[in-house]
């Protein structure tokens, strides 16, 4: 009876998806990044939200496999996506499967925004990381410089003067 409760679980899991977290910081310490996602086993994708403390700024998007390891857990897999953001801002993702149930990776927005995030099944290693991320990033006492916005507004294309 006991096999069968866990083979049930195992198979609501695979058709439901799993719930993940993910957290990240800029690559100096500037900016907080925190959201959730669900992990889809049978597309071999993530889909995720994730928002910047501080910022009036929220973005979501999809990564899916491909490059495939053929190593247990997923280990190796690498997964792209795009995110767009709900100022207008898009970009993309990278990220590669460390350990069953957890992902490294950087995305990347369109104005050249750079956040680093590890990304896990497990909410209390993440809330560890978070608040790890939280010390360092007010120990920098840097001020979050956001390349898409000088006063409002995605920059303005501008042409060379020749």
């Amino acid at each position: 009876m006991k096999h069968l409760k866990v083979l049930s679980l195992m198979v609501f899991v695979a058709l439901a998806g799993c719930r993940g977290f993910v957290v990240g910081h800029t690559p100096d310490m500037s900016q907080l990044m925190i959201g959730e996602g669900v992990i889809n086993i049978q597309k071999k994708s993530i889909a995720s939200e994730v928002t910047f403390p501080g910022l009036d700024l929220k973005c979501s998007g999809v990564l899916e496999t491909y490059h495939r390891a053929r190593r247990p857990g997923g280990i190796g897999d690498k997964l792209h996506g795009a995110f767009k953001c709900n100022d207008g801002r898009t970009g993309f993702a990278d990220t590669t499967v460390v350990e069953v149930g957890e992902n490294k990776g950087t995305a990347k927005d369109e104005c050249g925004n750079i956040f680093h995030f590890y990304a896990a099944i497990d909410e209390t290693t993440i809330e560890e990381l978070k608040e790890e991320y939280q010390e360092k990033i007010k120990a920098s006492g840097r001020d979050f410089i956001d390349k898409c916005d000088s006063k409002g507004g995605m920059p303005e294309h501008f042409d060379p003067i020749i």
